[in-house]
């Protein structure tokens, strides 16, 4: 007899709620992108995998968590998205909040994610046009890379976090 084996991914399930119509959540698996540029998002703090260099359609997997969005008109909005994905207790959740405005043409960001046990990371992003021409820019900057890495001592493993000083990342479209 012939085995078949059929894989597949849910890449979302949520549900959406809302508080009088002026503050919404979605909780559960989200696909969720913060950033604007194309290539890379140093200020896309919600997401734990890493981009492939050559995209494919539907290549982003969601993030477990609770995201919110306060819209104020189309002239500033409040996101704030509460990872739950890899939190045991409650002290191990991890959140980023992030204050959008739109002056013109011209919309900005400013972002932060905190999580126990690592160090806060805060970043800036602006979109905008310049004629015909469309540009955006981010920059994200930590007192310390969160990239864990891996260790040898005397024959025993670890994992550890990298010593430097200040890192700051930045892309331009």
């Amino acid at each position: 007899s012939k085995n078949r084996e059929t894989t597949s991914a849910l890449r979302e399930i949520f549900l959406d709620f809302n508080i009088n119509r002026r503050v919404y959540f979605r909780t559960g698996k989200q696909v969720l992108q913060w950033g604007r540029c194309y290539l890379w998002n140093p200020t896309d703090l919600v997401n734990t995998e890493k981009k492939p260099f050559i995209r494919k359609i539907g290549y982003r997997d969601g993030a477990y968590g609770i995201k919110f969005h306060v819209p104020f008109g189309t002239d500033y909005n409040i996101y704030g998205f509460l990872e739950t994905a890899s939190a045991a207790e409650d002290r191990d959740l991890g959140g980023a909040l992030k204050f959008e405005l739109l002056t013109g043409k011209t919309e900005s960001a400013l972002s932060g994610w905190a999580k126990r046990n690592r160090r806060p990371v805060l970043g800036y992003d602006l979109s905008s046009r310049l004629g015909r021409v469309d540009i955006a820019g981010e920059v994200s900057v930590a007192r310390r890379d969160n990239t864990r890495y891996i260790r040898e001592d005397g024959g025993v493993l670890s994992t550890g976090l990298k010593n430097d000083e200040w890192v700051t990342r930045a892309a331009v479209n």
